[in-house]
């Protein structure tokens, strides 16, 4: 049994207490007589024993969080991820077991965590089945997380903004992510404007935009880590697609990502993408980056462009030899099986610059994978475009 030590104060009677202070407004507790006392003003209060008490409860009731397990046979906590997330609350994750989901236009819910079982891509497929987005994000915050997941066959209807996912204002992060095979308008992958959404480990594939094959960033100030674009087509813009803000790029490779009136990264009005440590190599039909108007101003540091259809050109051109920027075929180890890791002496592992520039650890979004002299790359347009047939 609890024992509460007695205290040298005049107990007031049975009565209502405020909680505390500043909250008294909102919360009230009913004390026994045996907890509460009178201080020397003549003000009712409770012992700081059951104080203590009080603040442990509270603490511990708001602090718990569950997790909502999802299984494709519709078994599990929930029928669908949809019905999951509808139950979630903020600080809530839902689990979603290995298999493939077909649904559609699935809304996010600030505050929780979305993941697959395993925590990788190639556990869980979300099939939007061309009929809209995969996820729907709209005014998430930061604590909002999608976690291992392959998204495909997104296709919204007109104006189509965003395949896979729209995200409008909102700041949620993707965590080892493929976006593969959806088409849109604006943005073949995902689409998002404003916020400050936060993309890692994720692979771009074979995507087909109007504006941007892959990613469509218009007011976002996202950060891209370690992400890898490859094989994704846009009709014009380029593989993304940047305006109004300065978006993060950070270690990524860009590989054979064509674009019949644009580049591998296009900047249109005040879109101005700061580039480091980034790889981007054998886009034929464009150049790596171009530039608008002049009120684009990219900066690119310890970045590799090598094999596009115009390398250091436009905008950048200047800025070739500087920060440690250079042009160089990167080495990367089976690029046709989708292998980039770099071979241990490529010009974008550490100590092989050939500059001798320090860019503080590996350029590109892998490191080495392959001896020396084993790497290979396509020969010609029709071989990487074989990749994707």
């Amino acid at each position: 049994m609890l024992s509460i030590p007695e205290e040298p104060a005049k107990v007031v009677p049975y009565g209502t207490l405020p909680l505390f202070p500043l909250w008294s407004r909102h919360f009230t507790l009913r004390v026994p007589d045996h907890l509460c006392y009178t201080d020397s003003r003549g003000r009712k209060k409770m012992r700081d024993s059951f104080l203590v008490i009080c603040l442990t409860l509270l603490v511990t009731g708001s602090a718990s969080a569950r997790t909502w397990y999802i299984t494709y046979s519709g078994s599990g906590d929930a029928p669908t991820i949809q019905a999951g997330i509808d139950s979630a609350s903020a600080g809530d994750t839902v689990l979603v077991a290995c298999g493939t989901y077909v649904e559609s236009d699935i809304a996010m819910k600030s505050g929780i965590v979305v993941s697959s079982e395993t925590g990788e891509a190639d556990c869980v497929v979300i099939d939007a089945g061309w009929v809209g987005h995969a996820f729907n994000c709209y005014g998430c915050e930061e604590t909002t997380l999608i976690k291992g997941f392959t998204l495909t066959h997104g296709n919204p209807p007109f104006p189509g903004w965003g395949g896979a996912v729209i995200s409008l204002d909102a700041s949620a992060q993707f965590i080892n992510c493929v976006f593969t095979d959806n088409a849109a308008n604006k943005g073949g992958g995902a689409c998002c404007q404003g916020g400050s959404p936060i993309f890692t480990g994720c692979l771009f594939s074979n995507n087909l935009g109007g504006d941007a094959g892959a990613l469509f960033l218009d007011g976002a100030a996202a950060t891209l880590t370690e992400c890898t674009f490859t094989g994704n087509f846009s009709m014009l813009g380029g593989t993304i697609w940047c305006s109004n803000g300065s978006p993060r790029l950070m270690n990524c490779t860009f590989y054979a990502n064509p674009a019949d009136a644009g580049s591998q990264i296009y900047c249109y009005f005040e879109g101005s993408p700061m580039i480091e440590n980034t790889i981007i190599a054998y886009s034929s039909l464009g150049p790596a980056v171009r530039c608008e108007d002049e009120t684009n101003s990219p900066t690119l540091t310890c970045c590799d462009l090598y094999g596009n259809a115009g390398d250091w050109t436009g905008c950048i051109e200047d800025q070739s030899g500087m920060n440690g920027n250079f042009s160089a075929e990167p080495l990367f180890c089976d690029p046709a099986v989708g292998n980039f890791r770099l071979e241990n002496c490529s010009p974008c592992m550490p100590g092989y610059h050939p500059d001798e520039y320090d860019c503080g650890g590996v350029i590109g979004a892998f490191g080495s994978g392959c001896a020396c002299g084993s790497a290979s790359a396509p020969t010609s347009w029709g071989a990487i475009k074989a990749m994707y047939q």
